[in-house]
């Protein structure tokens, strides 16, 4: 039994080293990283992405849900947890939306979506490497935290709260320059009953 949790102990370390490789990421790593992750273009060739007939209703309640979602990330009363999961959720659908606009989401039987989806926004709606290299890094953090059962630190709640508002804002704006047809009646979204 001793054994056991020694081994338990030594990969928890290696683990706990490795993500905090990937957090602090250096000038250089980053660029390493980037090199590392598939773009849409090798997504498409691998077949990580399929087809999807995205239309102007669906794309109204993809961004008014993710505007909620990231308005409920601000609540004062709600769990740290439960606050980073809102504002993550409103990552992970302006990620989508961004497949969406080029016509494909992730294949049903791929491994993680999530990464497929945030690996392709530098080039499905231009994000900056910045914001896409912070969100790869909230991504690793959280999924290290909900696999650890460890804290998640405040700076990266507050890493990816202001990650999602931006990717919103960016989001929007991207559909109103590229594809203006599909956000034209977005105001009137919050009015329609579902």
């Amino acid at each position: 039994m001793k054994l056991l949790d020694a081994e338990l102990g030594l990969g928890r370390c290696i683990a706990q080293a490795w993500n905090a490789q990937i957090l602090a990421l250096k000038p250089f790593d980053a660029t390493h990283l980037k090199r590392a992750c598939m773009n849409f273009e090798q997504h498409l060739r691998l077949k990580r992405l399929q087809p999807h007939y995205t239309y102007p209703l669906l794309v109204c309640h993809m961004l008014a849900s993710a505007e909620r979602s990231l308005a409920d990330s601000a609540l004062a009363d709600i769990s740290d947890e439960n606050r980073i999961e809102l504002a993550y959720k409103c990552i992970m659908k302006c990620c989508l939306l961004g497949l969406m606009a080029h016509g494909c989401v992730p294949a049903v039987p791929e491994v993680d979506p999530d990464q497929t989806a945030i690996e392709s926004l530098s080039t499905t709606m231009q994000v900056e490497d910045k914001i896409w290299l912070g969100l790869y890094r909230v991504m690793k953090e959280r999924r290290n935290s909900y696999f650890s059962n460890e804290w998640i630190n405040p700076f990266t709640m507050q890493d990816c709260t202001d990650i999602a508002q931006h990717l919103m804002a960016h989001t929007l704006q991207w559909f109103r320059d590229h594809q203006p047809k599909m956000v034209e009646r977005y105001v009137e979204c919050d009015k329609w009953i579902f």
